[in-house]
């Protein structure tokens, strides 16, 4: 029996290495020859329905309209706190100023932006501050050292956050605003229409009242929803993976997250979101986290 088992033994170590070496040629695979330079390092949360989230510091903000909770994720996927209440009854927006968060409410009575203290995290009539109040069904926000920026489906307004107040809104007309934000190293707001599968870069201009004017657009052959800015770098997720582009002329610089089928694919457009080198994208239950 001995010599029956030494003899297979060394019939299974014979075959191991009269093979060819198998290659690496996942794309998404560090240690491929052919790696893309981005791949899954694991997920953040776990929602019922995840709205749209921001990177505010070292920590990610997050709204769910089911639950409608306001949840504070750190950025190694920890859950630090969630809350409900402060009026918060229908979010489906969020977004930072580095200094307070704001969640965009399509309540049906009251249609405003919520402003928060997250020094604050267990008591919300601490945390929450005068809201930005209109007549207004906004879904969406953005946020300067100046200006609030809070887009309904088909339109932007200007809310001066120093006077708490609405000053503006941009004339240009959209057919459904499905993201927004600040990009502070251009000065830009930029606005994703997903009824038009673009994206579109406006100059703020100071003027009295404040305006924004028109600068150009990145238009898509798929489908798309959210958006996240790095340097001169922009990232859209669609059905077929996360789309690197350049910022400023929408030249095409790669694309990841496209590859087999387990959890580091990205089949679907969602909100997206950036922290340091690493590229964050909503799947509705959960936010995908992929980096170098």
């Amino acid at each position: 029996m001995k010599n029956l088992r030494l003899a297979l033994l060394l019939a299974v170590v014979a075959v191991f290495y009269g093979c060819t070496t198998l290659n690496r040629v996942n794309p998404t695979d560090p240690q491929a020859g052919n790696y893309i330079g981005m791949h899954y390092l694991g997920a953040i949360g776990d929602f019922t329905k995840l709205e749209d989230f921001n990177v505010m510091g070292d920590a990610v903000w997050c709204v769910d309209s089911v639950t409608n909770n306001v949840y504070k994720y750190s950025t190694s996927g920890d859950l630090i706190f969630s809350f409900t209440g402060g009026g918060i009854t229908a979010p489906t927006g969020i977004c930072s100023d580095n200094t307070f968060f704001y969640v965009a409410d399509k309540d049906t009575v009251y249609r405003n932006i919520k402003r928060f203290d997250p020094a604050y995290v267990s008591n919300t009539a601490q945390v929450q501050l005068p809201n930005y109040s209109s007549t207004y069904n906004f879904i969406k926000c953005a946020a300067s050292p100046l200006y609030l920026y809070a887009a309904t489906s088909t339109a932007v307004y200007i809310f001066d956050t120093t006077a708490n107040s609405l000053t503006a809104a941009s004339p240009y007309v959209f057919t459904n605003i499905s993201d927004i934000k600040y990009n502070p190293g251009t000065n830009e707001v930029v606005v994703a229409d997903s009824g038009s599968n673009s994206i579109l870069i406006f100059t703020p201009v100071l003027t009295n009242p404040p305006a924004l004017t028109y600068q150009r657009q990145l238009v898509f052959t798929e489908g798309i929803i959210g958006f996240g800015i790095k340097d001169s770098y922009i990232y859209v997720p669609t059905v077929t993976g996360i789309h690197q582009y350049y910022y400023n002329t929408g030249v095409a610089v790669k694309t990841f997250a496209n590859f087999g089928e387990g959890s580091g694919k990205i089949s679907a457009p969602g909100p997206c979101g950036i922290y340091g080198n690493n590229v964050l994208v909503g799947t509705g239950t959960t936010i995908k986290y992929f980096g170098p």
